[in-house]
């Protein structure tokens, strides 16, 4: 089935909820995605479920190694919505490899080389190499380019690859007791080159990016703290004219665990829902809950 047979599935006569149903299963089969494993929408509303044990509401918290992994869990968890697994297409995977090696103070470079898939069956579908330069403006301010390729092999069907330039401001500020604040205004060049007989693409993104880090917490130790993360990214695609594009990205809300295991080595556990529209960005709602591993690497 055609991606234009897919949009025809919005007539009247199917319900709303069919409709988000027939239109993700016939996606992941039949039609190429230009961002299959990116896409957002705005307003999302996350429960929160955090229940701590008795003995913990009658003393301070104090963690010992026995119990960080059970923390950990429960941190990242509690932030997913119930309905995680109930859909194999909702849960995703994703696993990036980032290295960052100084050349002065000012100037370092880098990148990080990644999978994406499906989480349920480890149906690893997207392949991601990103090379970066970093130039520090002063303490709190930076800018940065890179440029990137992303292989999407979609079920044995069509395959894409996007050739993506990005530039990047990044600041932070302010730096309070125990937290701070940081922020990502990202514009993303985005070059789509199909197997198939669809016609390649072209299109400029925007990204903006507003989040806040605890301050570092010896509750494993002195020499490997541990760190919270919690953000929230927009998108904004620039174009006169609306292409097809299967998942067209909204919103983007993150929340993270990280560990620094050495000086030069830390990982982080992220959460991340999104919700998207199909097709336009007035189209048919949907959402995905993705698991990202990273392991960073500074040289």
């Amino acid at each position: 089935m055609s991606c234009h047979e897919v949009v025809a599935l919005t007539s009247e006569n199917l319900t709303r909820k069919r409709i988000r149903s027939e239109c993700i299963s016939l996606i992941n089969l039949s039609c190429p995605s230009q961002d299959l494993f990116n896409f957002g929408r705005p307003g999302v509303q996350i429960d929160l479920h955090f229940k701590f044990p008795e003995a913990l509401k009658r003393n301070r918290l104090h963690f010992t190694s026995r119990i960080d992994a059970r923390f950990l869990f429960l941190f990242v968890f509690s932030l997913i919505r119930p309905n995680l697994f109930a859909q194999e297409d909702n849960f995703l995977l994703w696993m990036n490899y980032a290295v960052k090696v100084p050349v002065n103070e000012k100037i370092s470079w880098g990148g990080d080389v990644g999978v994406r898939g499906l989480g349920t069956t480890l149906d690893l579908s997207q392949l991601l190499i990103r090379p970066a330069v970093t130039y520090e403006l002063k303490e709190s301010a930076s800018i940065s380019g890179a440029i990137a390729w992303f292989g999407t092999y979609n079920r044995g069907t069509y395959a894409l690859s996007e050739l993506r330039f990005h530039q990047d401001l990044n600041a932070t500020w302010p730096y309070l007791k125990s937290v701070h604040f940081f922020y990502r205004l990202r514009v993303e060049e985005r070059f789509f080159f199909y197997t198939s007989d669809i016609p390649n693409a072209f299109r400029v993104r925007l990204r903006a990016l507003m989040g806040v880090q605890t301050k570092d917490l010896t509750w494993l130790g002195t020499k490997r703290p541990i760190y919270f993360q919690s953000m929230l990214e927009g998108f904004k695609t620039i174009d006169r004219v609306e292409a097809l594009e299967v998942f067209i990205n909204q919103a983007r809300f993150y929340a993270a665990f990280g560990h620094k295991i050495s000086e030069r080595f830390r990982y982080e556990i992220h959460y991340i829902h999104q919700g998207s529209t199909l097709f336009t960005s007035d189209g048919i709602e949907t959402t995905q809950n993705i698991i990202r591993l990273r392991l960073l690497h500074n040289l």
